[in-house]
């Protein structure tokens, strides 16, 4: 949604028309996401397991930066509620919390300011959330890139908030991200 008076922000990326990186190309890996999880759903929020999706797996590399439209709210708002989750991660490690202490604490931050459900979560906007996090992890590495100590901080940070989603994913969805990854590896 957009609000009155302001404009949406546009990826300065330049792509090629129908190249994998082309948001709704002929050949693009992505196409418009819908906050529903896209049309053909029987239940409004649920995503649907296909290759048309923009974000088919909870966990990322952050490989493709968007290139998806965004109001300037949700450019602020999303960087901030990434920030608060980094924060909390970051504030646990400097008061040497457990890592159990740490996880409890970020599980109940991110449910708060960066949710993101699994595939079987009812009645939720997957495709929405995964954007979000996609779209708030690229504001805050181009935020944090100002310097090497930025830069180690937020690869600190971002690290043990992707350890945290490893651990708390099922065994599917682990083998889901891991063959999206098209890594050739014997077991």
């Amino acid at each position: 949604m957009q609000r009155a008076g302001h404009r949406p922000i546009t990826s300065e990326r330049a792509a090629t028309a129908g190249s994998p990186a082309t948001p709704g190309g002929p050949n693009s890996l992505f196409t418009r996401a819908t906050p529903g999880g896209g049309g053909g759903s029987k239940s409004p929020g649920v995503a649907l397991r296909k290759g048309n999706e923009r974000y088919p797996t909870r966990l990322s590399f952050y490989n493709v930066p968007p290139t998806q439209e965004i109001t300037l709210w949700q450019f602020e708002t999303w960087a901030i509620d990434r920030l608060r989750v980094l924060a909390d991660i970051e504030s646990s490690q400097a008061r040497n919390r457990t890592y159990e202490e740490t996880r409890d604490l970020v599980k109940t931050t991110s449910r708060t300011y960066l949710p993101l459900n699994a595939h079987t979560a009812k009645e939720k906007p997957l495709q929405h959330e995964r954007e979000r996090d996609h779209v708030s992890h690229f504001v805050l590495r181009l935020a944090f890139s100002r310097s090497e100590e930025l830069r180690r901080r937020f690869a600190k940070a971002e690290t043990m908030l992707f350890r945290l989603r490893w651990e708390e994913d099922d065994s599917i969805e682990r083998a889901e991200f891991v063959a999206s990854l098209n890594i050739e590896w014997e077991h």
